[in-house]
């Protein structure tokens, strides 16, 4: 029997079983916004969580905004799977097809006892960036400093490297939960903690702040904090209530 696992990390989906092995997923809309004279769409993620928990292989076919397989192009997109909710995802091998925008329709098999996350890009959480980021941070003499609060009431954190009265360099990541940005930040801290970097650092000081909307992680988000607020496109300063990141 397949069951649906609703301990998946990343992006919230609807998904639905709608014959024994046929799965439906619909993507959640959050509002679109408009910045630089044009709309910006961040409903474009999904990832999901199956089971199957009876005694023999199961042959799945799971279609993603109504996507069709036979009716789809022959456009194999870049999908990502793992066993476990919160490990690290790796490229998905088997059969699947996009029309390049919102629809996908994947094939796979999914033995006995086993489970998949699958997502449509690199599912992150927020607890395991967390410790990455403190645990890089832990091999070099940088400063670790709350320097806000979220909507929600998490901590925004900076990690500032060299002397402040420096001219500053801001680096930042972490505004749309479903886009792995977050690996180009872990580079330029693990950059920043060697030895290479003195060079900079004698003229500069520069401050990272790699997650920048930790509600949206919380919540499943794709591009907005918790009070709906895109905030990489719209920094809401007359609503700092609504959007203390950007604030």
């Amino acid at each position: 029997m397949l069951r649906i696992l609703y301990d998946c990390t990343g992006t919230k989906s609807l998904v639905e079983i709608v014959e024994e092995t046929r799965v439906q997923v619909t993507l959640l809309d959050e509002i679109i916004t408009r910045a630089d004279w044009t709309s910006h769409d961040y409903n474009v993620h999904f990832s999901l969580g199956l089971l199957n928990d009876g005694n023999s292989e199961l042959e799945i076919s799971i279609e993603v905004d109504g996507g069709q397989y036979r009716s789809l192009p022959d456009f194999r997109p870049n999908l990502y799977v793992s066993e476990y909710p919160d490990r690290d995802f790796t490229s998905f091998e088997g059969d699947a097809r996009t029309d390049l925008a919102k629809k996908y329709a994947v094939r796979l098999t999914l033995a006995a006892g086993k489970r998949i996350y699958l997502a449509n890009t690199v599912v992150r959480s927020l607890p395991a960036l967390l410790k990455e980021f403190d645990f890089i941070s832990s091999k070099s003499d940088v400063e670790k400093r709350v320097i806000g609060k979220t909507n929600r009431g998490n901590d925004l954190t900076g990690y500032i490297y060299g002397n402040r009265n420096l001219p500053t360099i801001l680096v930042t990541s972490g505004f749309h939960p479903p886009e792995p940005d977050t690996l180009a930040t872990q580079a330029i801290m693990k950059w920043l903690s060697g030895t290479l970097s003195a060079h900079v650092l004698e003229s500069f000081c520069v401050a990272v702040v790699p997650l920048v909307n930790p509600d949206g992680y919380e919540l499943g988000n794709q591009g907005a904090n918790a009070a709906g607020i895109n905030l990489y496109w719209h920094f809401a300063i007359e609503r700092p209530r609504l959007c203390p990141e950007a604030w």
